[in-house]
């Protein structure tokens, strides 16, 4: 079932790399120049996908959380992260530090 609904959702997506934890199924591949990560469950469903994307890509209000509590670091790493109803969240790794902010740009996690 997971092979299945990959092949459903990304019919194109041909080197893949896959991988799988003690419960979980996991498949990692690019679009275009950009990493992603796809992750299901034993059922074939899809808990959370995450796309690396440029630090252009964020919503301001991401920005500028960044810029002004943590003026002159530089973003290390950008996700968005879908989870399996759809709800888009980012995860901007700043000086060691994870932080998560939902679609709308809130921080909602540090």
């Amino acid at each position: 079932p997971v092979m299945d609904a990959f092949n459903k959702a990304y019919p194109n997506e041909k080197k893949c790399h896959w991988g799988k934890d003690s419960i979980d199924y996991q498949v990692s591949f690019f679009t275009g120049k950009a990493p992603v990560s796809v992750t299901y469950n034993a059922t074939g469903k899809r808990i959370i996908t995450e796309l690396q994307i440029p630090v252009e890509d964020l919503p301001q209000t991401v920005t500028d959380y960044v810029q002004k509590n943590y003026p002159g670091e530089i973003f290390q790493d950008v996700v968005q992260i879908t989870n399996a109803e759809g709800v888009i969240t980012y995860e901007v790794q700043v000086k060691d530090m994870a932080l998560v902010f939902d679609a709308k740009g809130n921080c909602i996690f540090k």
